[in-house]
């Protein structure tokens, strides 16, 4: 049992060093070189911590927490990344037995940090023009202004409407514009009637919330691609 949580250690340090560090390691090399990131002592805590818990009571995986894993190098305790379960609730999932020396396989670790870090970015920005009030674009609502930036950031990123995940857009002043004034600019974006909208309202952060929101949704994999806009018109 030792040796494998030790081989299992060794295989999340290797991770550490050849993806999160570019370093190349031989088997004898990890623990050693590796120390300049995570020092000896470090690396015997985890060992130590999972021989103590290999025979306790199931753990399972906790996937909001194995982001720091490469986030945060002096924050990988194994520990940290695991729930206990009770073996006697009534939840039928909580009851299922997860046995730490599985779940925590380097693989599968690696496997959801890359999933959370590691993303393609589609870079499409594009904006209209700015008027004046009641000025030349003053004809024109909010979501067709929206609706004109988005689907010119889309071609300019070469991704299709229907490739869409989700749509969010801010906007401060929607009084007189319909009901959800992004779900209007994501239609006549050419965006299916299917994708999800949010109109989002955070005054002058309004746009910039939407991007973070976006980066979130696709960093815990609820989206492959969001659009984030923001769009207003003081004229109307």
């Amino acid at each position: 049992m030792e040796s494998k949580v030790d081989n299992e250690i060794t295989e999340l340090l290797r991770y550490y060093a050849e993806d999160v560090h570019g370093m190349k390691l031989s088997e004898s090399q990890v623990k050693v070189t590796i120390s300049s990131e995570i020092s000896e002592s470090q690396v015997e805590v985890i060992i130590n911590e999972m021989k103590q818990k290999v025979d306790q009571s199931s753990y399972h995986l906790d996937s909001n927490r194995v982001s720091h894993l490469v986030q945060d190098p002096d924050e990988h305790s194994l520990l940290r990344y695991a729930t206990p379960v009770d073996k006697h609730s009534s939840d039928p999932y909580a009851a299922e037995e997860h046995d730490v020396t599985e779940k925590f396989k380097a693989a599968e670790l690696r496997k959801l940090a890359c999933k959370r870090n590691a993303m393609k970015l589609y870079p499409g920005a594009a904006r209209t023009p700015v008027g004046s009030l009641n000025g030349s674009l003053s004809s024109l609502s909010a979501h067709q202004l929206g609706s004109t930036a988005i689907t010119a950031a889309l071609e300019r990123a070469k991704v299709l409407p229907e490739k869409v995940s989700e749509v969010l857009v801010g906007q401060i002043l929607t009084a007189a514009q319909g009901q959800n004034p992004a779900r209007q600019a994501a239609m006549l974006s050419g965006i299916p009637k299917e994708v999800p909208s949010t109109s989002i309202n955070m005054l002058c952060g309004s746009g910039l919330r939407t991007v973070a929101m976006g980066y979130q949704s696709i960093l815990v994999g609820d989206a492959d691609v969001v659009v984030a806009a923001g769009q207003e018109s003081m004229s109307q």
